[in-house]
């Protein structure tokens, strides 16, 4: 419950009986508003620079009027929008976490994926790079000798047959990687044999 101001004036604005002292109203701020609403063509109405709801009746010898001080009004209001909004905000940065969170959980097997695919392909690269260059200096020594018979440098024509199988076998399983993760993204895969084909040729 808050606390009333009532009041009798008369029409000259004297006050005849009242519960001032009862209630806890500045007197500066209950003059202004006295003066306001005694001159108000509203029998009733708010005045929100005071703080103060008001209600007005005309009587014989002047008015009734009742103020109600809504500073701990306002105040409470006040208070329950902030914790509100508080709590709105909370809401929303919890939310925003889980939607982080699932975010990650759901992308979490494509970055895996992708960071397998990298670790594959660095691996490969290198797994690559030496038969290649036990093929290209193989084919640079027999260039520097080509006075010797293909019998005499059978050696060097072993090492390059050994390096290129092994390098077939790195490009099939090359190949059957990319169709594995094609198959994981619902793409076209292109047939086994054709793809042996290729590596042969």
């Amino acid at each position: 419950n808050y606390p009333v101001y009532c009041a009798s004036i008369t029409s000259d604005g004297l006050i005849i009986a009242s519960n001032e002292s009862s209630v806890s109203i500045y007197p500066e701020v209950l003059s202004e508003a006295l003066d306001r609403v005694l001159t108000s063509d509203k029998d009733s109405g708010r005045l929100s620079d005071l703080r103060i709801m008001y209600a007005r009746v005309q009587t014989a010898n002047g008015y009734n009027v009742a103020f109600l001080d809504t500073a701990a009004i306002d105040a409470n209001m006040e208070a329950s929008i902030v914790g509100a909004l508080g709590r709105l905000v909370l809401g929303l940065a919890v939310l925003l976490c889980i939607a982080i969170g699932c975010a990650r959980y759901v992308t979490r097997p494509v970055a895996d994926a992708w960071r397998q695919q990298q670790r594959f392909v660095a691996d490969a690269s290198h797994e690559l790079k030496t038969p290649l260059t036990v093929i290209l200096a193989s084919t640079d020594i027999m260039q520097q000798h080509p006075e010797k018979t293909v019998g005499e440098q059978a050696n060097w024509l072993a090492s390059i047959e050994d390096e290129g199988k092994r390098m077939k076998k790195l490009v099939e399983e090359l190949l059957a990687a990319a169709r594995a993760g094609e198959r994981e993204d619902g793409a076209a895969v292109a047939p086994p044999d054709q793809a042996v084909d290729r590596v042969d040729m």
